[in-house]
């Protein structure tokens, strides 16, 4: 069985609920297109991204994530493993959260411009995206319409840009 994949445009909002719920009870999961994210958002995120991944490092550690109270901000290589006593990873990253809880760490403009408006544009089409899941959701499972909404007042996305270098073979 391969990944089904659920393409937004293709149906009514019933159709696409009853897709998702037999996606969920079959394999468990499901890929989405046709997400209504444009384009040139998902591009300005990559591209914000790559460019902060190409500073050096002492310009990225500027932001290192251990010295904001949020643990926001830049984690180098090394910083983290997946499981204990095994070797940490080898990508860095970027986090980011929703700023209704708490300001993010952000690079200095001038180093990486239009970083914080490509993010903050990215994760919004996100939350949006998200929003419209959890509407799909709500149909799939046979709850009243913005069910889940006061779930979602105060929501704790996170957006985590990640940068893996080439590693010898």
């Amino acid at each position: 069985m391969g990944l089904p994949l659920i393409d937004l445009r293709d149906g009514s909002e019933m159709q696409l609920a009853q897709r998702i719920d037999a996606a969920l009870c079959s394999a468990g999961f499901f890929g989405i297109v046709g997400h209504g994210v444009p384009d040139a958002v998902v591009a300005a995120a990559f591209d914000a991204g790559h460019r902060f991944f190409a500073l050096p490092h002492r310009d990225k550690a500027r932001t290192h994530i251990d010295g904001w109270p949020l643990k926001r901000g830049f984690d180098p290589i090394g910083w983290q493993a997946l499981d204990p006593g095994q070797p940490p990873d080898v990508k860095e990253s970027f986090y980011l959260g929703v700023e209704t809880i708490g300001p993010n760490q952000w690079p200095d403009e001038s180093l990486v411009p239009g970083f914080r408006a490509a993010c903050t544009a990215y994760s919004a089409a996100m939350e949006a995206l998200s929003r419209r899941l959890m509407a799909l959701f709500e149909l799939a499972l046979s709850l009243p319409g913005r069910h889940f909404d006061r779930f979602m007042q105060h929501p704790t996305c996170t957006t985590r840009l990640l940068h893996y270098p080439p590693q010898p073979l």
